[in-house]
């Protein structure tokens, strides 16, 4: 019994032994393990900690260019835009989040369709794509955003993602547009016969560069201290307002000819229907017009006329092209006091001619400075004897 005692002992011991070595073994592997994933745990915090400030940095680099971006993951249907592109569309910051659907019902109505096809075209193709499209934010105003796009594909080359960077080109797009605007209608002051045709085509191109609807112009009858509708031009039916304006003869200070009269500076509304106390608000409203723009036109230091546009949407003001039109009327403003000038220096001349045509008692020739017969009247050639088509020059 004593040797069984001993030699379970002895193997108890030997278990015992196994156990410890196993024990420290594995405590080892374990101290290994926790060492390693205490360095990849630091290892995912500082990558967490680099990915955070990549993020930061890139947000603040998208906002001093005023870039935005968007990622569209397919799969989900999951569109993250970033918080340039939030501003963008005048959305608040925390609103990072949607799907391409929420994108495209903030693009223009009328663009939608045409923006949809170009957006979702590079699923197909796997090529950049490029798009321009008019943005209605949350308050109303439009921007008009420019897309560059394209692809992420995953291991089997299926597209699993689209990305966006967002250019906001509505200042520079507007720049080009005065400019061209300025442009056409300085040739068309240097061929129009006579001012009120250039008035009319100088509000035709206004309304077509710059997508206004409506532009009408009124003159000043300085007599009468009133001002009076002249002509219009119009890009939709807007034959009521048009009426309703023909009727209408503003003093000075009264509606907004009247006002911009007044004040001999542009004048802007940014939604004429919103109120009622303006005289043609109810027929603007029933036109579907809104945003209202005149300015002066001006020479001398006097105002000869207005032209004002409309919009068939509000129109907030726009300080670069107020400034513009200060010029512009300027402009518009000496023309018609020059065509008016030559118009009455050509009047005068062909009643001159008239009055020298019809005397037939007296010979009355013109001569130029080299001598040459230069006008020859009916009594020259009846006392004569020569006609004017023998003798001139």
């Amino acid at each position: 019994l004593a040797r069984q005692r001993t030699d379970a002992g002895i193997r108890q011991r030997q278990a015992n032994d196994r156990l410890e070595v196993a024990v420290a073994a594995r405590t080892a592997e374990l101290e290994l393990e926790n060492r390693e994933l205490a360095r990849d745990l630091a290892e995912g915090a500082r990558l967490a900690s680099t990915l955070e400030r990549r993020e930061a940095q890139l947000a603040e680099a998208q906002a001093i260019t005023h870039i935005g971006s968007w990622n569209w993951d397919i799969g989900s249907d999951r569109m993250s835009w970033s918080s340039e592109l939030t501003r963008m569309l005048g959305l608040d910051a925390s609103a990072a989040y949607g799907t391409f659907a929420d994108y495209l019902a903030r693009v223009h109505p009328d663009d939608r369709e045409r923006v949809n096809a170009t957006v979702r075209a590079p699923l197909l193709s796997r090529e950049p794509c490029q798009s321009t499209e008019p943005i209605v934010r949350t308050d109303g105003a439009v921007r008009l955003l420019r897309t560059m796009g394209g692809v992420w594909t995953d291991a089997t080359g299926t597209v699993s993602a689209l990305y966006a960077a967002i250019l906001d080109v509505t200042e520079s797009t507007r720049r080009e547009q005065v400019q061209t605007m300025q442009h056409e209608i300085t040739k068309v002051l240097v061929h129009a016969p006579a001012w009120h045709e250039a008035a009319v085509e100088s509000m035709r191109i206004f309304c077509e560069t710059l997508d206004w609807a409506l532009g009408q112009i009124w003159t000043v009858d300085a007599d009468r201290d009133l001002i009076r509708f002249r002509h219009a031009w119009s890009r939709q039916d807007a034959a009521a307002f048009i009426a309703a304006s023909k009727a209408l003869v503003f003093r000075r200070g009264q509606g907004l000819p009247g006002r911009t009269w007044l004040a001999a500076a542009p004048q802007w509304i940014e939604d004429t229907p919103a109120d009622p106390a303006r005289p043609r608000a109810r027929w603007a409203e029933q036109c579907g017009l809104h945003g209202a723009l005149c300015f002066p036109l001006t020479a001398g230091g006097r105002v000869l006329g207005v032209l004002e546009f409309f919009a068939v949407e509000r129109r907030r003001p726009q300080d670069e092209l107020l400034q513009v039109l200060n010029a512009l009327g300027s402009q518009l403003g000496e023309y018609i006091v020059r065509n008016r000038a030559e118009l009455l220096l050509r009047e005068s001349e062909e009643r001159f001619r008239l009055l020298i045509e019809g005397v037939e008692e007296y010979a009355i020739v013109m001569l130029d400075p080299q001598g040459r017969v230069a006008t020859w009247n009916s009594g020259a050639a009846r006392i004569n004897g020569y006609g004017a088509e023998e003798i001139l020059g």
